[in-house]
């Protein structure tokens, strides 16, 4: 797999449910808990196709709302993949998905509130863990300190 290159054909939106559930989204809170439930899935097509699906359900309890949207991510291989193969990549490739439902969230929840758009993170959320596994907590000031900015 050392030649193995990814392109990126097309993103569809498949499903967008978005609800205000009532009239009250001025709860006059600054932070919101945002429960993310994500799913994706990788299906091989052909043998040099890949299409990836990426489901996601955001709700807040703070906030009177429920959004579900599904968006699938069309690929081409350089070389012949199999599922199998292609499992242990799925996150960094769904990476353009994600920014792609972070878009569509913020322009839809900007338009149900109107007001700030709601900004989802662009990636999957176990990324953020998987990058700070390094990482050291200063005690006193909180600061996150990375192996590199020691003196």
């Amino acid at each position: 797999m050392s030649n193995l290159v990814f392109k990126l054909k097309r993103i569809r939106l498949q499903k967008v449910n978005a609800q205000l559930l009532s009239d009250d989204s001025n709860s006059g809170k600054n932070t919101f808990d945002i429960k993310q439930e994500i799913a994706v899935e990788i299906d091989v097509p052909k043998e040099k196709q890949i299409k990836i699906n990426v489901s996601e359900k955001i709700t807040a309890p703070e906030l009177p709302f429920i959004f579900d949207i599904d968006v699938v991510g069309y690929f081409s291989s350089s070389v012949p993949v199999s599922r199998e193969e292609i499992q242990e990549m799925k996150i960094p490739l769904s990476q353009p998905l994600f920014s792609f439902i972070s878009l569509i969230v913020g322009f839809l929840t900007e338009k149900m509130f109107s007001g700030p758009p709601l900004i989802l993170p662009p990636f999957y959320p176990e990324d953020e863990e998987d990058e700070c596994e390094d990482v050291e907590t200063a005690d006193k000031t909180g600061w996150r300190i990375f192996p590199g900015d020691k003196e």
